[in-house]
């Protein structure tokens, strides 16, 4: 006859579970994962927008010239300036004759949340957050010193708006050398652009892109502020 292994006189007991200190702990270290993963992608995403526009801007650039050396007439590069219109406004942009006021050849936006750094005479401190600097490495402002000019046209209105204004001439050139710079921003609700006297606003000067213009007309992509 088998028998059976005496019993043990005490029992042994077996972790199956966690405790709510270690669920808690396990919880924070995920959020703070999460956090900086979601941090990291918002970065990355800016970025991508940030070369999205500035491929627009390049792109309608070589338009212009190719246009205005095919077809043997001057034309500007505009960006809409009426603070009126947040949707317009600085992410608008067309390509048009220079003396025909009534010819538009191409419109096209930046993508949202990307805008034309306005020229340095009609960039304020209300575009921009309290605290930042928007100067570059060489003490001058991050601003499209290539958009000096501002024309009166309607583009897709019923109405003339402001824009600023790079031409370029018939044998492919330009007199306005500079920079157009775009750079990352949010639109200002009613409340906070009454406040701020600018209807967005740029939010880094760190998160900016440029395309450098020649006397050729042609732009040279510059694409963090080290490189300003």
């Amino acid at each position: 006859m088998k028998h059976q292994p005496a019993l043990l006189g005490f029992s042994q007991k077996r972790r199956t579970g966690f405790t709510l200190i270690e669920l808690l702990v396990v919880i924070a270290i995920i959020a703070a994962l999460a956090a900086v993963v979601f941090g990291g992608l918002t970065g990355v995403d800016k970025s991508t927008s940030l070369r999205s526009g500035q491929a627009v801007i390049a792109n309608m650039l070589s338009a212009a010239r190719s246009k205005a050396m095919a077809s043997g007439h001057d034309v500007l590069f505009l960006v809409n300036d009426n603070a009126s219109d947040v949707t317009r406004y600085r992410r608008m942009l067309a390509v048009v004759d220079r003396l025909d006021t009534t010819k538009v050849y191409s419109v096209a936006y930046l993508p949202a949340g990307n805008y034309v750094v306005p020229h340095q005479s009609r960039f304020s401190s209300s575009l921009i957050k309290d605290g930042t600097d928007w100067s570059t490495t060489s003490g001058a402002s991050l601003t499209s010193t290539a958009l000096s000019a501002t024309v009166s046209r309607s583009v897709e209105s019923a109405t003339s708006e402001t824009w600023e204004s790079f031409p370029l001439y018939v044998e492919g050139t330009s007199n306005q050398q500079g920079r157009i710079v775009i750079a990352s921003g949010r639109e200002l609700s009613p409340t906070e652009a009454g406040n701020a006297g600018a209807p967005i606003q740029l939010e880094s000067p760190d998160q900016v892109r440029d395309m450098l213009m020649s006397y050729y007309g042609l732009a040279r992509m510059i694409n963090d502020k080290l490189g300003f």
